[in-house]
């Protein structure tokens, strides 16, 4: 009877163990959710300041529009750019704005990116260097939206102006 408890004890146990399903291990390079094909949205600045010799002298805003154009985010975390606008820029000095509006002739960027998906920030560096570094405070499917401090420094004849504002730039698919 023992052996007959023990042999049904057994067999209980087999009986109850499933075999474990192994799942495969998808080694394809997972898609980046800013790679890809993004149409120019738009671009926008606030905040902006205009300082020569450290000294603050106007203030700007912009605002783009007619906008045309794609930035391309390559898996090899290369990117290019190809886009043009129209540029209506408010600049105020001594309390005084002056609005002018200028085509931007289409213009060709290369260069590299960073993308960090859980922080949600893009560091974007150009082939010449110049490098933007902030937040993706929309990123879907179908919209990605960096906003970064914009800062150009031009020294000229040992007079240095430097142009800083907040940017936002729109994509769309």
């Amino acid at each position: 009877m023992k052996k007959l408890l023990i042999t049904l004890a057994a067999f209980t146990l087999l009986a109850a163990c499933k075999e474990v399903e192994e799942t495969p291990v998808d080694n394809t390079p997972q898609k980046s959710a800013v790679e890809g094909q993004w149409n120019f949205v738009s671009l926008n600045q606030s905040n902006g300041s205009i300082k020569i010799g450290g000294f603050e002298v106007s203030t700007y805003s912009s605002v783009s529009s007619e906008e045309q154009g794609t930035f391309t985010f390559n898996s090899d975390s290369t990117l290019s750019s190809s886009i043009s606008y129209t540029n209506e820029q408010t600049v105020t000095t001594a309390g005084f704005p002056n609005t002018t509006t200028q085509n931007i002739p289409t213009t060709n960027v290369s260069g590299k990116y960073e993308f960090n998906e859980a922080a949600k920030t893009l560091k974007i560096t150009t082939s010449t260097g110049l490098a933007q570094e902030g937040s993706l405070t929309t990123l879907s499917a179908d919209t990605l939206v960096f906003e970064y401090p914009f800062e150009l420094s031009v020294t000229q004849t040992g007079v240095t102006t430097v142009t800083a504002a907040d940017a936002i730039l729109k994509l769309g698919r």
